[in-house]
C-alpha cells in the first residue's frame, strides 16, 4: 500500500475509533451522574466526562494505528517471503 494511501487510512480508520469510543465513554459516564446532585458537582461530572472520554479516544487512535502498522508490516513481510520463495522457481 503507497504510503499515502496508508497515511490516509490511518487518519479515517483513527478519527472513527476516536470518534465511537469517545462517544461510548462520555454516554456510559454520563449515565452515572447522580439525579440528586448539586450544580457544582454535575458540572465537575461533565469535565470529567469530557476528558475521560477525550482520553479514551485518543488510546483507541493510537490502539488502531499500531493495529494498522502491525498489519502492513505483517503483508510485506509475507510479500517478501514470496517473492524469495519463488525467485527460485
Amino acid at each position: 500500500m503507497p504510503k499515502k494511501n496508508l497515511k490516509k487510512t490511518k487518519a479515517i480508520l483513527g478519527f472513527v475509533a476516536s470518534f465511537t469510543v469517545g462517544t461510548v465513554a462520555g454516554a456510559v459516564l454520563r449515565a452515572y451522574i447522580p439525579v440528586d446532585a448539586n450544580k457544582i458537582t454535575k458540572i465537575s461530572y461533565q469535565i470529567g466526562t469530557y476528558v475521560i472520554a477525550g482520553m479514551a479516544g485518543e488510546a483507541a487512535t493510537k490502539y488502531t494505528e499500531r493495529t494498522v502498522d502491525s498489519i502492513v508490516n505483517g503483508v510485506e513481510q509475507a510479500q517478501e517471503e514470496i517473492e524469495k520463495n519463488s525467485d527460485g522457481e
